[in-house]
């Protein structure tokens, strides 16, 4: 009994002396680290230093990673602030499916438009700080040391999509890991010999007058495969104009006439001779006048917690008003929408308020006007009392002690 005891003591201190030699052998293997030589079109290499790195600070695939979940864009049509025209937008293309970093209303870069979208703009929501996914947003990837990213947003996720499959998801950083540690020896991406350029205008609709110079531009498009791409600009309500083939990305147009909901072409081309295409609406108004933007606010000297009235006097010389947005400090007023709005400011000092109107010619104009707002009015003191009041106080207590005294001495007396 006490053999088979001792072997079975043998054999399980075996087994954790075995499980602790592997244990450290694989972290000595992770402290190490893994690197290798990364692809010929870099795919997987996200710090573009040349090789994909794993078990090191910052390695590839914590840096795809942080890219693609923290650096979302909930701010769907990038001016500056998450709101309710961004969740217009997201509804507007409901169920659409498709690449997570072509189409901007996929926030949450799942590949469909659903109710996780919406769900990540109300978590954002009327914030100002998610901006979209710029340079400056993509250099905060370099606090982490040793890390310097130059790549820009198409860039870094042509990079890092190397499944294929058109969208950033978890199963990129699992490939580039395997692929670090030599378990693949080339990415899925890499059996595709070319994807079609992308054409991005600055713009969805165009407002301008007759005889005045309209300039479009398409600097905004790429190809995901980092080829030089071509441009051609079509107008077919203007008896079929269309441009030549050209590799300047903007495009100038001076029109004669009044024209409506003219359709705008653009196609770009890569080198292979894929193709894409967008489009746009184009408004050409005769003598037109962009709208006065003006407001009043009352009371004129305003202090924390008072009532503020808004009040819109904003016109259009030729035509009428057709949108009203409110902003206050950089932010979207609540009601921003409204003709006439009221807020109240929860502290003292300068306050920028920022009214943007719009009219029935698509035409824009903003006024600003710095509110000044006071400290809330103390409570008033009470009166101080005078010396003949404390006085009589004195003389009060005295004489209420005294007679204590005596009625006491007089009950002492009595018994």
């Amino acid at each position: 009994m006490e053999k088979k005891i001792t072997v079975i003591l043998v054999t399980i201190v075996a087994i954790i002396a075995f499980v602790s030699v592997m244990a450290f052998y694989h972290q000595a293997r992770i402290s190490e680290g893994y690197s290798r030589t990364a692809p010929a079109g870099g795919y997987g290499d996200i710090n573009g230093d040349g090789v994909i790195n794993f078990g090191v600070q910052a390695d590839d695939p914590f840096l795809a990673y942080n890219f693609f979940k923290q650096y979302i864009t909930p701010d769907v049509n990038h001016d500056g602030i998450v709101n309710n025209a961004d969740t217009n937008l997201v509804t507007s293309q409901w169920g659409k499916s498709g690449s997570s970093y072509w189409i901007p209303e996929d926030v949450d870069l799942s590949g469909h438009i659903d109710a996780r979208d919406l769900y990540y703009i109300s978590v954002f929501w009327n914030r100002t700080e998610c901006q979209p996914s710029t340079q400056d947003r993509i250099n905060q990837l370099n606090l982490v040391p040793g890390v310097n990213i130059t790549f820009d947003t198409h860039e870094l996720t042509r990079r890092i999509d190397v499944d294929n499959n058109s969208m950033l998801s978890f199963n990129d950083v699992l490939l580039i890991e395997e692929y670090a540690k030599g378990e693949i020896n080339e990415f899925p991406v890499e059996h595709i010999t070319n994807h079609p350029p992308v054409a991005v205008l600055d713009k969805n609709r165009y407002t301008g007058a007759v005889g005045e110079p309209v300039t479009f531009d398409a600097s905004g498009s790429y190809d995901p495969d980092g080829d030089t791409i071509q441009y051609r600009w079509a107008m077919f309500s203007i008896d079929g104009y269309y441009t030549d083939w050209t590799t300047n990305s903007t495009f100038t147009y001076t029109f004669s006439l009044p024209l409506k909901n003219v359709q705008l072409y653009l196609h770009v081309k890569d080198s292979h001779g894929a193709e894409s295409v967008t489009n746009a609406r184009i408004f050409i108004y005769e003598n037109i006048t962009p709208p006065v933007a003006d407001f009043t606010y009352t009371p004129a000297n305003p202090k924390v917690g008072d009532v503020v009235y808004l009040n819109s006097t904003s016109y259009d010389p030729d035509g009428y008003i057709t949108d009203y947005y409110w902003y206050i400090d950089g932010k979207t007023a609540p009601y921003y929408w409204h003709k006439d709005i009221t807020y109240i400011f929860n502290s003292s000092g300068n306050h920028v308020v920022k009214l943007t109107v719009g009219d029935n010619d698509h035409l824009v104009t903003s006024k600003t006007k710095t509110i000044v707002v006071g400290q809330p009015q103390p409570p008033p003191t009470p009166p101080a009392r005078s010396k003949m009041t404390n006085a009589i106080m004195v003389v009060a207590l005295v004489g209420f002690i005294g007679t204590s005294l005596v009625w006491w001495k007089y009950e002492r007396y009595k018994h």
